[in-house]
């Protein structure tokens, strides 16, 4: 029993009996059994219904019982374990609606409905210079994860059937589009109608998140991520750097950070921060319920709509929030009004603005119920609604002398926000001039 040869084929009697039994395809391409019940697996290959790659490991070691543990009923319960070079690769194949994980968890299967027959228990995993891959073959870009270097330490891991939950103790990786994991901590869950994150705590060099995260989808809705799967977070005390955000949606001004609360619900191109509570590293902050549409399709208008109880920041360092967003459609005269607080309404596109607000500024104060159209030429743009100033410095915003503070409630109805392109017809009433 000792000799490597005669372990290596008890491991390829295991391996094929499982096969026989559930029909998978499994190989083990050395085994190694210690007097003290350790078992050592080399070149652990498991293949999919397409006979490509489900998960491969170079090497695994785990404490059992009984050797027969591995594979008795399509029941592995394990001690604990230590994979060294895993290559996880779950893949949704064309006009397929399962994943090859779905498919071999199925065959461990009796039948029965919910009954979940195949379980896998590990007490402690122990993860070293692996890779996982999740590929849906049906996208457009169909590499949805691609995590490297992925090192890590997790608990009480535990499949049920299609389920899978488990503690992630600690978790590094480096993910395709650049951005690197220092450190991962939650407790997790996987099924397929949900993927979800409690007690999240992530770092990166430059970000500390934590919350709660979810993901709530039928399989199909993969095929379409971005409008029809849907997200449940509720994120606490985070700073979030804008470098990070960029991996994934690169419109955030460079070097920034943001310190935030919020609770984010819906889609990724219709989702809500409910008591958002934002500052940045300008000293910017904006507090309110905001509406986010459109943001990942670039051939449609963006749009946003908040009911802000507080926004203050000025012209310069709220364009370097979102500097395309922001930066090129606003108007560059909002400059000469310094720092600003804003309550009120707001909804914005690449098109026009509509505003209900208290603005209160350097030079005055001003309650404008105002629609602003024509962003090509933002300068230049036409507009319509009431003005009520307080003692509102016209000729700073204007750039002319011969006007000072205003105090007025009036109509306006015209285009223009330099002195250069200001046609403007004024009705209403002026109190001081």
């Amino acid at each position: 029993m000792s000799l490597p040869f005669v372990q290596t084929q008890l491991g390829k009697v295991a391996t094929d009996s499982l096969n026989k039994e559930f029909g998978t395809d499994i190989n083990i391409g050395r085994v190694a059994i210690s007097p003290f019940l350790t078992v050592k697996l080399g070149d652990v290959l498991v293949r999919d219904h397409h006979k490509d790659t489900l998960f491969y490991i170079k090497r695994l070691n785990t404490s059992i019982l009984n050797f027969k543990k591995l594979y008795d009923n399509g029941h592995p319960y394990l001690g604990d374990v230590t994979l060294h070079g895993l290559d996880a690769r779950l893949v949704q194949y064309k006009n397929e609606d399962e994943t090859n994980l779905d498919k071999f968890v199925a065959a461990f299967d009796d039948g029965t409905p919910s009954s979940g027959k195949f379980r896998m228990s590990v007490t402690t995993y122990n993860v070293y210079n692996s890779r996982f891959r999740y590929i849906d073959e049906n996208l457009e870009n169909p590499k949805l994860l691609d995590f490297t270097d992925l090192n890590g330490k997790l608990s009480d891991f535990f499949i049920k059937g299609p389920d899978v939950t488990t503690k992630i103790k600690k978790l590094s990786f480096k993910d395709h589009r650049g951005l690197v994991i220092e450190n991962l901590e939650a407790n997790f869950t996987y099924t397929k109608t949900n993927i979800l994150l409690e007690n999240l705590d992530v770092h990166s060099k430059e970000s500390h998140l934590k919350g709660r995260v979810e993901l709530l989808y039928k399989r199909e809705d993969f095929a379409n991520f971005n409008d029809k799967v849907n997200w449940q977070a509720d994120i606490k005390e985070s700073v979030i750097a804008t470098n990070d955000l960029n991996y994934f949606y690169n419109e955030f001004g460079k070097n920034n950070k943001f310190k935030l609360e919020t609770e984010l619900t819906g889609t990724l191109n219709n989702f809500y921060t409910h008591k958002l509570h934002l500052t940045d590293s300008y000293n910017s902050e904006i507090i309110g319920d905001i509406n986010f549409k459109n943001l990942f399709k670039k051939e449609e208008s963006f749009y946003i709509n908040g009911d802000f109880d507080k926004v203050h920041s000025n012209y310069k360092n709220l364009g370097k929030i979102l500097p395309r967003i922001l930066g090129e459609n606003l108007p560059s005269s909002l400059d000469k009004l310094g720092d600003v607080n804003v309550v009120g309404l707001i909804e914005l596109t690449d098109n026009y603005i509509n505003s209900n607000v208290d603005l209160h500024s350097n030079i005055g104060s001003i309650i404008a119920d105002l629609s602003i159209q024509d962003f090509g030429n933002i300068d230049n743009a036409s507009y319509q609604g009431t003005l009520d100033l307080n003692s509102f410095n016209i000729g700073v915003l204007l750039n002319d002398s011969s006007f000072k503070n205003v105090t007025a409630n009036v109509l306006v109805n015209g285009k223009g926000f330099t002195q250069k392109y200001l046609n403007t017809l004024v009705e209403g009433h002026i109190d001081q001039l």
